[in-house]
């Protein structure tokens, strides 16, 4: 339906009235005539009879969403506007011209629509609607003219953010002409809608639905009815970007601080024509040594901090704090990144991605000394190693050792010797070790303390190190 018009204007230009041969004073002729001052003014409606309605048409097209500011309630867009009329005093015989079927008008030279768009218009807001550096005007045997104008167009829209980042709102355009009342001027559209075959999509929003509506308006102090046309464009958010870079890490952030509660309290832890055009490009590539030295590389130093906070004694006190404290380092320099990065729900930069990994380890680094330090505590109690974590604490001395694993075995004790057998710590301080297969065996929980300690170290740095090796290889790739 947009293009319905486009299609009308071609067949009848090119169908009705077929090209012929014509001579430079074929058209200078007929230039003189219909634009003779006796006989044509810029000032009055086109029409013989004055009391007569003219029907002026509007059709606007968007090219591109250039941005949708939620602060000042202003989408910018990059638009075609045509409109077409009848000119009654424009209208002539092809055969007594050559044959001529379609004359360019400068225009200046006809009079033109005094339309106008109430909420915004032309991008210095002057409420102008046709752009004086591109505003193309044809016109046809029949009186058809029609002008095509372009440029960038600001309207206000409705805001409503109740649902971000889910959230969409409604952009109204609203044409009117202030010189002519409702009996003089009669606003149509063509389509009836917005004509959208040349939208380039945009990144963060996307067109969900467009509304056609024609009325009437009165304005203070003024006697008469105005004719308006409204195009609404409804504009929804392509939302991952936030989701990515905003929610997931808040979300992070929560399930760090549900992981408090298992903190031991004592551990010590707190167009209608066809154009010839000539399309230039030129590829931009960023020079990213400033990006790695100040964002990527204090990132992933901040990371390998983080896999060195397994080194540092559960009962030491200060194991979950340098865990924290690093985490909210991590979390500030990827705030700054943020904000450095396009907004945009397509084409997300792979960084987004990297960032979001390195932080899901990072969070999980802080739980993880959540977990061991919790453990630790168990130590002090009469709670017993379980049989499983006792089997994969021996199977991992067993495979990561030369020497047996450290066991502890058990005495058989009476009341007289209670006094002189030490508890557990003082177990693991006696450093026994059975070179054989003993039968009865006990592991600590500080046994196992060090070897989940080691199996996440080990864990842990070979998925930093496929992040690092990802970035290295997307940095070589995209030279």
């Amino acid at each position: 339906m947009e293009k319905c018009g486009i299609i009308l204007l071609l067949m009848t230009m090119s169908a009705l009235h077929p090209a012929t041969c014509y001579l430079h004073s074929d058209m200078t002729r007929l230039i003189e005539d219909l634009f003779n001052d006796t006989r044509y003014s810029r000032l009055i409606r086109p029409i013989y009879n004055q009391d007569k309605v003219m029907e002026v048409n509007i059709t606007p097209g968007i090219m591109t969403i250039e941005s949708l500011d939620l602060t000042t309630s202003e989408l910018l867009t990059i638009m075609y506007i045509q409109i077409s009329w009848i000119d009654e005093f424009l209208m002539w015989n092809p055969f007594d011209y050559g044959g001529i079927t379609k004359l360019p008008v400068p225009y200046e030279k006809l009079w033109i629509p005094p339309l106008s768009q109430s909420n915004g218009a032309m991008k210095e807001k002057s409420g102008q609607i046709i752009n004086p550096g591109f505003a193309p005007v044809f016109v046809l045997p029949n009186g058809y003219v029609l002008l095509v104008t372009t440029g960038y167009y600001v309207t206000n829209c409705e805001i409503n953010t109740s649902l971000y980042p889910f959230d969409s709102h409604k952009c109204t355009f609203y044409f009117f002409s202030a010189l002519n009342d409702a009996t003089e001027m009669e606003l149509n559209s063509l389509t009836s809608d917005f004509a959208l075959g040349l939208l380039q999509q945009n990144d963060a929003w996307r067109h969900t639905k467009t509304d056609f509506k024609k009325d009437t308006f009165s304005a203070e102090n003024i006697a008469y009815n105005i004719a308006r046309l409204q195009f609404t464009i409804t504009l929804k958010r392509r939302p991952i970007f936030e989701i990515i870079n905003v929610f997931l890490p808040i979300l992070l952030l929560t399930v760090l601080n549900l992981a408090a509660y298992f903190v031991p309290v004592n551990s010590g832890e707190n167009v209608a024509y066809t154009l010839g055009r000539l399309q230039f490009t030129i590829t931009l590539k960023r020079r990213p040594i400033f990006e790695i030295i100040n964002v990527f590389l204090p990132i992933l130093l901040l990371t390998v901090l983080n896999l060195a906070a397994n080194f540092v004694p559960v009962n030491s006190g200060e194991r979950l704090s340098f865990s924290i404290t690093l985490y909210l380092s991590f979390v500030f320099i990827t705030s700054a990144m943020v904000n450095e990065m396009p907004h945009v729900a397509k084409n997300i930069a792979f960084s987004s991605y990297i960032m979001l990994s390195l932080n899901v380890l990072n969070t999980a680094s802080v739980l993880w000394s959540v977990f061991m330090v919790r453990m630790a505590t168990w130590a002090n109690q009469t709670t017993p190693v379980p049989i499983s974590l006792q089997k994969v604490v021996k199977l991992v001395h067993k495979i990561g050792s030369t020497t047996s694993t450290k066991v502890h075995p058990k005495i058989n004790t009476t009341d007289d010797d209670s006094d002189a057998i030490s508890t557990d710590k003082g177990l693991e301080n006696s450093d026994i070790y059975d070179e054989g297969i003993v039968e009865k065996e006990s592991i600590l929980w500080s046994d196992a303390v060090k070897v989940f300690d080691k199996i996440y170290f080990t864990v842990t740095t070979v998925l930093v190190t496929c992040v690092i090796s990802v970035m290295i290889c997307l940095w070589h790739l995209s030279e």
